[in-house]
């Protein structure tokens, strides 16, 4: 059900978004660019103990005026974690991020700063190596998994200068049925 509700939104979204962008003036479009560092956390199905490694993400994107914006975001992770479950070894690191929003901003006091949510769509691909210990040695497996599925969160941008700003947020990148990935993050953005 929920899977096909993300394939729905993901193919109807661009056509309410253009509808509704192509009636803005052309003059209140605002890029910007930012980076994050996020500690993540991933919550696997059926274990006990959640993994936290760390990742790091370029962001971009347009406000088309106060309230309303589109953002992409690709990242990479910068650390792993590992567990070990039935005497098995597992060390598991974001292999690479790639994040669709739009972008809702609540302009609460202007120069200080503004809250914001999103909802969007996340695609991850995570590095998953395996020890298997033998009486002698031990055996080696290395796979990727891939991640996708709807994503939420929210945080608010504080205004350090006319073109910078402090970003802090929470974002839950995927909900999917076999995992979710939390992200906490703290980065800077610019406007150009």
């Amino acid at each position: 059900m929920l899977d096909h509700l993300s394939r729905r939104l993901v193919f109807t979204l661009p056509f309410a978004l253009f509808g509704l962008l192509s009636s803005l003036p052309a003059q209140a479009i605002e890029p910007y660019l930012g980076i994050n560092a996020a500690a993540l956390r991933y919550e696997l199905p059926n274990d006990t103990k959640d993994l936290r490694p760390y990742a790091v993400h370029v962001r971009t994107g347009i406000e088309f005026n106060e309230f309303l914006g589109l953002e992409g975001r690709l990242g990479t992770g910068i650390s792993s974690d590992r567990r070990s479950r039935n005497g098995v070894r597992e060390k598991v690191q974001t292999e690479w991020l790639a994040a669709a929003f739009v972008k809702l901003s609540i302009p609460v006091n202007q120069g200080m700063g503004r809250p914001y949510l999103l909802g969007g769509h996340t695609h991850t691909q995570q590095r998953i190596t395996r020890d298997q210990p033998l009486l002698i040695g031990s055996v080696r497996e290395r796979r990727r998994e891939d991640l996708h599925g709807l994503s939420f969160g929210g945080g608010a941008d504080f205004m350090l200068s006319e073109a910078v700003a402090l970003n802090m947020e929470y974002v839950r990148y995927t909900d999917g049925g076999r995992s979710r990935i939390h992200s906490l993050a703290l980065g800077l953005r610019t406007a150009f």
